[in-house]
């Protein structure tokens, strides 16, 4: 029997602070995870990383968000990728339950 793989995460935030604690305790918890705070850098994150899902912490409806939604969308490396959106406002889930 092999051992379980551990899933790779890659985080999208704009709150670097918040982003080291949130790998700090994913990772004591047994995941991959690293993040970028740079929308710019998701494609090239991806092609280095080649995370199992991919995490956008942020609003739908801020500017980042959207960002990061467009440059999935527009990008074959990234349009395949499964996405978490973690979010505090719930109001436009029905906008990307399809995404």
């Amino acid at each position: 029997m092999q051992p379980a793989t551990r899933p790779s995460i890659l985080g999208i935030a704009e709150d670097r602070v918040q982003q080291e604690e949130c790998a700090r305790r994913l990772n004591d918890d047994g995941l991959h995870y690293r993040f970028t705070v740079h929308w710019r850098q998701l494609s090239q994150a991806v092609e280095v990383m080649n995370p199992d899902f991919l995490m956008i912490w942020g609003e739908v409806a801020s500017d980042f968000t959207i960002r990061v939604i467009d440059e999935l969308t527009n990008d074959v490396l990234l349009v395949n990728k499964p996405v978490v959106v973690v979010s505090v406002d719930l109001s436009d889930a029905v906008w990307i339950s399809g995404f």
